[in-house]
């Protein structure tokens, strides 16, 4: 996957305040601690975390490599455990031992005077606590804050004091551990996000609270007038805190260094009681600078930086695109702002990313974090056109969120891939909630930023029809092939069967979901139709729902005949243009078909096919004479004619195409003509009630013999009368009398079944009907 990125510039800057002699100028911190007796089979063992802000500059007492940490409790005595630093890794320190805290100064001026350093020091050290007990503290203290602390009295008189709880009664416990930095600079006239979350690995339920600070145990700092636990800083519209996620969220409105605490309770559910138990706390306390100056650069949002040589970027690749065609086309009013002015608007450059082809997901890197609270689900703040102009759309976005709910880096879910060679072109816009992505300085991102996106490894599609033939003389089929290594099988969507009658005007016609697909047979039509005309046909593939170029179109062969009046019939055909080619990406220029004219007697409805012409060069007429077949008097046969196209210089090829069929029928009538009987008339009821009116069951027909029987609904048979003359069924005869043949009663009214079976001596014609009657006797229906 490649990753484009954007360029959010942020500046650091120094924060000048009055030196203190010989004070730590102590900046905030925290303790956490781990329970890691399972993993080295000692009980009550844990590992305690010490973690120290401190300003960093010159005059400010520097921290010790170790330090010392007091644990008590009422169950046993107290204890003193020295914790030792532990020291940065190369790139990350601080210059006086501690680290560098990750992005302090991301959104504020470096030039602002209001500003200052700080650094972080991380001490350790693993203890056996001597048992269980309610109420274990661990505690440190440090001399002094630095004076111009804004929200408190006096700052540089009160110590910091940190510390932590844990009620181990309940089960071995781990703290939660703070997941970002405590230190950060803000800048005033933008609102922030700053998440404080911590990770629990034991499954117990954390709640977050605002604190006083504190400079020893249960001994707060009083608040400095118009300042509260509720609200120790100035803001436009509040200082908030979730209490579940431990996310703050403010806009400062005033330059001020505040300190701000926050208190993490853990509560595990005793099963025994079923009540919710405190089982620890992890309390941070921070010292936050807010500056006039806001990062300017980050203040003017997104730009592109065609210098980045992140992952996917060819700064060397780069094209020019003209604003004014970006207007016309796209509608973009704004692009960049690492535009040049030129003649006839501004001339844009911006890297080429390449991408393969068919990937459905574009990811995109900043170079400084954006709010994910700011992102559209839907990912509608991104937009991408195709090289055909074509949209493909954004449906979601994976926005990869940190614990601190930022983010540098985003996932865009596309609807369809990207399946066409060119520049993608992607730009930012207004998302459907109306609002734009901001950054972590809580700076709206301008919409109409663009970037290209290369895709130049798209196979040239390469399909071809292959044969049309008449089958049945009813049905078409059609056959194609694809070079399967031009196509992808993860972005099909359809085989379109298009289908023109001679006029040469195609439409859809249907649609082959099967991307396997390689025949299909057109049952649509009849004989009456594949006798008046040939049909042309061509495959269309759809993928990622657009119509490709469709594949060359083969016309399916038309037989015709007429009479010459001499006694011989002319048979003409179309030429067949379905072998006109080798390789599957020729084109039909010439006909190279071979052709076979048949015939044969039709027998039991199944042509009995005999060469009657060919195989030859297409001459596309045959003079057949109507004494060809040998009819005897008093006969009547018929004939069926076709042709066949095949392609002998190509004997790899297993394609035949055949023509619609031709009937010729050829009789010698006998005299006198056979007359045939009319189709009888059999009345559907009857009301066998001696009312004298249809009483008898009759037949009315020409036939000279019937045999008739009667069944049930239940399939038994009630009446049978075999080879009877006709007479006896015309009015006046016996007839039916509606009497069961086995019992001698009358039948009860229902419905009652039939096979008849008539037969004419004269003609010798035959016939056997089914069908229902209905028999009633309350009355005449």
């Amino acid at each position: 996957m490649k990753k484009i990125l954007f360029t959010l510039f942020a500046a650091l800057f120094l924060l000048g305040m009055p030196q203190e002699a010989k004070a730590s100028h102590a900046a905030g911190g925290e303790i956490t601690y781990k329970y890691i007796g399972d993993s080295t089979g000692i009980p009550y063992h844990y590992c305690i975390y010490l973690t120290v802000y401190r300003r960093n500059e010159s005059g400010s007492a520097t921290l010790p490599a170790s330090t010392t940490l007091n644990i008590s409790s009422s169950c046993f005595n107290s204890q003193n455990v020295t914790v030792s630093r532990i020291a940065p890794p190369a790139g990350s320190s601080a210059g006086d031992g501690g680290w560098k805290p990750i992005n302090y100064t991301s959104c504020v001026d470096e030039n602002d005077p209001a500003g200052f350093n700080i650094s972080e020091h991380r001490y350790q050290a693993c203890v056996v606590l001597p048992g269980k007990c309610s109420d274990f503290k661990f505690s440190w203290s440090l001399c002094c804050r630095n004076s111009n602390i804004s929200n408190i009295v006096t700052p540089s008189s009160w110590q910091l004091y940190l510390e932590s709880t844990l009620n181990n009664t309940l089960g071995p416990n781990t703290s939660g551990r703070f997941l970002n930095a405590a230190a950060k600079q803000f800048c005033i006239g933008t609102s922030f996000t700053w998440s404080q979350a911590a990770a629990e690995p034991d499954g117990d339920s954390l709640r977050y609270s605002k604190g006083q600070p504190w400079s020893g145990p249960n001994a707060p700092i009083q608040w400095a007038a118009t300042y509260s636990t509720p609200q120790p800083m100035k803001t436009a519209n509040g200082y908030n805190l979730d209490q579940k996620t431990g996310t703050f969220t403010f806009e400062p409105s005033q330059v001020e260094v505040d300190v701000l605490k926050v208190v993490v309770e853990e509560y595990r559910y005793d099963s025994t009681f079923s009540v919710w138990l405190q089982n620890g706390t992890a309390i941070r306390e921070m010292q936050v600078p807010i500056v006039s100056q806001c990062n300017i650069l980050a203040q003017q949002g997104l730009t592109i930086d065609t210098n980045l040589t992140g992952p996917g970027n060819i700064p060397a690749n780069t094209s020019t695109f003209n604003t004014d065609s970006l207007r016309e086309i796209y509608g973009i009013t704004q692009i960049g702002n690492d535009s040049t002015a030129s003649a006839g608007g501004y001339n844009v450059k911006i890297p080429g990313v390449p991408y393969f082809c068919y990937d459905s997901v574009v990811t995109i890197g900043f170079s400084t974090r954006l709010k994910c609270s700011t992102f559209s689900p839907n990912g509608s703040e991104f937009r991408i056109i195709g090289p055909d102009g074509v949209t493909r759309p954004v449906v979601g976005v994976n926005t990869k969120c940190g614990t601190d709910l930022l983010t540098d880096e985003v996932d865009l879910i596309l609807h369809r891939p990207l399946d066409t060679n060119g520049l993608f072109l992607l730009y930012l816009k207004t998302g459907d909630d109306g609002d734009v992505l901001e950054n972590e300085c809580g700076f709206a991102v301008n919409p109409f930023y663009a970037i290209m996106i290369e895709v130049n490894d798209c196979p040239i599609l390469d399909y071809r029809m292959l044969n049309t033939s008449v089958e049945r003389d009813i049905d078409i089929r059609i056959d194609w092939e694809a070079d399967n290594t031009t196509f992808s099988e993860n972005v099909f969507t359809t085989w379109q069967i298009l289908r023109a009658n001679n006029d040469d005007q195609f439409y859809l016609h249907d649609n082959v979901d099967d991307v396997h697909a390689r025949t299909y047979l057109d049952t649509t039509l009849s004989a009456e139709l594949v006798d008046g005309s040939p049909f042309q046909y061509a495959v269309q593939l759809v993928q990622n729902y657009k119509a490709m170029t469709p594949t060359n179109a083969i016309r399916s062969i038309l037989l015709t005949q007429d009479n010459n009046g001499d006694s011989t019939s002319t048979f003409t055909w179309t030429a067949y243009d379905g072998f006109d080619n080798d390789t599957i990406s020729a084109s039909n220029d010439a006909d190279s078909s071979t052709y076979e004219f048949e015939g044969g007697p039709v027998v039991g409805g199944t042509p009995q096919w005999e060469n009657i012409w060919g195989p030859a060069a297409n001459t596309g007429v045959y003079t057949n004479l109507y004494n060809w077949p040998d009819v005897a008097k008093g006969d009547s046969v018929v004939y069926a004619y076709r042709v066949k196209a095949t392609e002998p210089q190509n004997p790899n090829n297993p394609f035949i195409s055949e023509s619609n069929w031709v009937y010729l029928e050829f009789i010698t009538p006998k005299d006198p003509p056979i007359v045939i009987p009319p189709d009888p008339v059999i009345p559907n009821v009857f009301t066998p009630n001696g009312d004298g009116m249809n009483d008898i069951f009759y037949i009315q027909s020409d036939y000279s013999n019937v045999s008739i029987s009667i069944y049930n609904r239940w399939g038994k048979m009630v009446f049978e009368d075999i080879d009877a003359p006709q007479t006896d069924y015309d009015e006046g005869g016996k007839g039916w009398d509606g009497k069961d043949i086995n019992s001698g009663n009358q039948l009860a009214d229902g419905t009652y079944y039939y096979v008849i079976e008539l037969s004419d001596e004269a003609s010798g014609e035959k016939e056997q009907l089914k069908g229902h009657l209905n028999i009633f006797t309350s009355g005449t229906r």
